[in-house]
């Protein structure tokens, strides 16, 4: 998202001293980012329109469960903002660590391994 640069400019400038306007802003933006991206999800997954001929409903509906818990978040970090800055940055950093983290928690080492692109497919 092109736009997710400039409140974070924002909040970097002022990190030393964060406002609520400053990190409410961050927070807003990572909201109507999390709603973007499950209007793409859903519109990806519904009806399997952008998805393999066999795909895998179990990681869909996993990957579907752990999108619906951004756009609430997010909308309690925005509200979080006006009580306190630091735990509303402290949601901010746990969520990202947990969007970064969750694919991998809930994967079966033997279906990576098989989605995996071998070194000799990559190079062909």
């Amino acid at each position: 998202m092109a736009a997710i640069p400039f409140p974070t400019s924002v909040l970097a400038r002022y990190l030393t001293d964060p406002g609520a306007q400053h990190t409410a802003l961050y927070a807003g933006m990572l909201f109507l980012g999390s709603w973007f991206f499950n209007l793409l999800w859903w519109y990806a997954t519904h009806g399997h329109r952008l998805t393999d001929d066999s795909p895998d409903l179990a990681a869909i509906k996993r990957t579907t469960i752990s999108y619906y818990i951004g756009p609430a978040s997010y909308a309690l970090d925005v509200l979080l903002a006006f009580v306190s800055v630091p735990l509303s940055l402290a949601l901010s950093i746990s969520l990202s660590v947990f969007y970064a983290v969750s694919p991998i928690m809930g994967d079966d080492p033997d279906k990576a391994a098989a989605r995996a692109p071998l070194a000799a497919d990559v190079a062909d």
